[in-house]
């Protein structure tokens, strides 16, 4: 099928023969073909694999190309993406492909009377930037510290590399995997903005911010008032706002207390005089030696191990991280406060 001939005829009498002009070239007609096209594929970007093929031969095309037909699926679904070409070109480029992602492709030729599918190819886009990267989760634990939660992205698109938590625009921590961070040494009442950067190979793709804001704490920087217009039964007494409010200022109490010389005393640990030898220190009206007992408030006990001051006691602690409430130990958890 599909072969091209030529025609010539020879007149023979007694006298001799004469051959006429060849005829004009002739084909037979086309055939379904024996083989299809030989395909080839190449990563271009996380978005576009470049396809390449070469149709067979004459002998077995058996007839002209009228068109080529692309067809692409996702390997792990083999799910007909769609038909992504139609024409005569033997070179095309695969676009809006998901990153990371394996394709199967094949190619059908079409020789007017039959059809003739190509080897299938695989491959696999690039890493591209993740998608759907969400906010991250933050909690407050207390008035200078929060933990910070985050998950991986909706759509990875590749492996990532890193996690980097923004502190106001500021990296403070990076990681590899999923999971949380707890932020220590921050201002009391204070707001801070949180944000997720997730990065591949490929591009790092950041998240919406989370803003929340610390715990209020006692005020600190305030000094002494201000004492004026001594009088024998008044005085003048004003003061300024604390370097820091660590909160919101709800009042302000203004105490008197009467100074009384020790020879006036009747309680005499107000004016005893204590010597401590060098490396001792004061709990009370005694001296200790801090690397052998523990003071608390005042009262003085031996070491332990695995014990702490609780107000004036010295009782067992079950972690480091307890904390000490109505004089008893308890695991320290996020969002609670003594009272």
């Amino acid at each position: 099928s599909f072969y091209e001939y030529q025609y010539s005829v020879e007149v023979t009498n007694g006298a001799g023969s004469v051959a006429y002009d060849s005829s004009i070239h002739t084909r037979t007609l086309a055939s379904a073909p024996l083989a299809g096209a030989t395909l080839n594929a190449s990563t271009t970007t996380s978005s576009i694999i470049l396809l390449q093929w070469v149709t067979p031969n004459i002998d077995l095309l058996r007839g002209d190309i009228v068109n080529f037909e692309v067809i692409g699926y996702q390997v792990v679904s083999e799910q007909i993406v769609t038909s992504f070409y139609n024409g005569t070109d033997n070179i095309f480029s695969v676009t809006g492909l998901n990153p990371s992602t394996s394709y199967g492709f094949r190619v059908i030729l079409f020789n007017g009377i039959g059809y003739a599918e190509s080897n299938t190819v695989e491959a696999m886009t690039l890493d591209g930037a993740p998608r759907g990267v969400y906010p991250p989760i933050v909690t407050v634990i207390n008035a200078t510290a929060l933990q910070v939660e985050w998950t991986e992205p909706e759509q990875p698109n590749g492996v990532i590399i890193s996690y980097n938590i923004l502190l106001d625009d500021m990296s403070i921590y990076t990681n590899n995997i999923s999971g949380t961070f707890i932020v220590v040494n921050l201002l009391p009442f204070t707001v801070y903005s949180f944000q997720i950067v997730a990065c591949t190979l490929f591009a790092c793709t950041p998240s919406n911010y989370t803003s929340i804001q610390t715990l209020q704490a006692p005020p600190t920087g305030f000094i002494a008032p201000n004492v004026t217009n001594l009088k024998n039964d008044s005085f003048t007494a004003s003061w300024v706002a604390p370097t820091s409010p660590n909160g919101i200022i709800t009042s302000y109490s203004l105490y008197l207390r009467y100074v009384i010389p020790c020879s006036q005393s009747t309680d005499q640990d107000i004016c005893d005089y204590i010597e401590c030898s060098l490396g001792e220190s004061r709990c009370g009206s005694q001296c200790y030696m801090p690397a052998t007992h523990a003071c608390c408030q005042d009262t003085l006990y031996l070491q332990a191990e695995n014990h702490a001051c609780c107000g004036s006691d010295y009782i067992e602690r079950g972690s480091g991280s307890d904390v000490c409430c109505g004089g008893s130990f308890y695991a320290l958890l996020s969002g609670y406060t003594c009272c």
